[in-house]
């Protein structure tokens, strides 16, 4: 098959995830689908976080097979983009009714699954779609074995009580409980922790470019990861009280893991690789700030609301808002020399050399002394092998 037929191919199946999620859109304001499996209604909003990151992992993955059609990462990616935007097709089909409606929830409840999978052996296969060594071929393996039972037991096994509709090729006799699909998500599991494994052993061995691409991943993991805590946390407090925030954490995992194709599709194809440490350096700055600005935000509005308990709402919010915005540019400043002293221990010293050099500069006026400053000055931040001083006469 030519790189064109690739190209065309792909990009094929891009335009038809795009045709699919905008039906998958549209009939959601229509009729919110019931999916029982997550035991909520997929409203518009949801249903157009799910298209978007069928359309980001479809456009990255054709973007990957179009230039690296060898890399079976791209691959992953445009079937998980397939696999989003059948099921959001598939629900929005089964939301309407009728003779099909059955058989579109039970398409849309297998090949759900196909995501995680494809997660999975993405973890292992980053950034050059090869194994580590050929020592990992078991978890490969193990990997392949795992989506039959949770394929298969998504397929065979009766619905939950309250479903819409019944299985149409349900095998009643297996029930619920502990059944094939949960020794499959088991086993799904266990190559999940040996990717991570397999990850931070390649990243402890990389060099150059591919600790770079690495970097990138492993920064769009971290994201996933905060946000499914947040996920969690923000579930165990609508048990525990009366705020509920699932729903808001639920947007901002989906956006989260919606930076697992963006950051592969760059490390991949190294567009913009050495940006790497700006960005985690932003990320730790504006994330703790943040929670920074966010703590002293609720902690007012309480301490406000206690200690002048006539006053109204409004002018808590309003006074815990100002507060915030009178300390958001000294904490940003603040925030930024502390990560940066913590963690960029080679920027800070450097960025203090300068200052100190471009202070004593101002009552310097030996051309000797500035001349011999200023290499020091480059050593001491560049360190170069050697440094040659160009001086014009005039």
């Amino acid at each position: 098959m030519s790189r064109r037929s690739v190209v065309i191919a792909v990009w094929a199946v891009t335009a038809a995830v795009l045709a699919t999620s905008v039906y998958a859109i549209v009939s959601s304001f229509e009729v919110a689908p019931l999916f029982t499996p997550v035991g909520a209604r997929v409203g518009p909003l949801a249903m157009t976080l799910v298209s978007l990151t069928a359309l980001a992992f479809s456009v990255v993955g054709a973007l990957v097979t179009g230039r690296r059609a060898g890399n079976p990462i791209g691959w992953l990616m445009l079937a998980t983009g397939m696999a989003l935007a059948i099921t959001g097709g598939c629900l929005a089909l089964a939301s309407q009714g009728g003779t099909a409606a059955e058989w579109a929830e039970w398409v849309a409840r297998w090949i759900s699954i196909e995501p995680f999978i494809a997660v999975t052996f993405i973890l292992l296969l980053f950034p050059d779609g090869t194994l580590l060594s050929r020592r990992w071929r078991p978890v490969w393996w193990l990997g392949v074995v795992a989506t039959i039972p949770m394929v298969g037991g998504s397929m065979v096994l009766p619905y939950e009580p309250g479903s819409t509709y019944e299985n149409p090729v349900a095998i009643e006799r297996l029930g619920r409980g502990f059944t094939i699909d949960t020794l499959g998500w088991s086993l799904l599991a266990i190559c999940l922790a040996a990717g991570a494994v397999s990850f931070v052993l390649r990243f402890r061995r990389s060099s150059g470019v591919l600790r770079l691409q690495l970097k990138w991943f492993a920064l769009a993991s971290a994201l996933v990861a905060v946000a499914y805590i947040i996920q969690v946390g923000a579930w165990v407090l609508s048990l525990v009280s009366s705020l509920d925030i699932v729903g808001a954490s639920v947007v901002v995992t989906i956006l989260a893991f919606d930076t697992i194709p963006l950051v592969s599709g760059m490390a991949i194809l190294r567009y913009r690789l050495y940006d790497i440490d700006l960005v985690v350096n932003r990320t730790l700055v504006y994330g703790l700030l943040t929670a920074i600005l966010g703590a002293a935000y609720f902690v007012t509005v309480a301490l406000t609301q206690s200690l002048l308990p006539g006053s109204r709402s409004a002018l808590s919010v309003a006074m815990s808002t100002l507060l915030v915005a009178a300390l958001f540019r000294p904490m940003r400043r603040r925030v930024q020399d502390f990560i940066d002293r913590r963690f960029y221990r080679r920027k800070y010293d450097a960025a203090r050399a300068i200052q100190d050099f471009a202070a004593r500069l101002r009552n310097e006026l030996d051309i000797d002394s500035v001349r011999d400053d200023l290499v020091s000055v480059v050593h001491e931040t560049m360190e170069p092998r050697y440094v040659l001083l160009w001086l014009r006469r005039t």
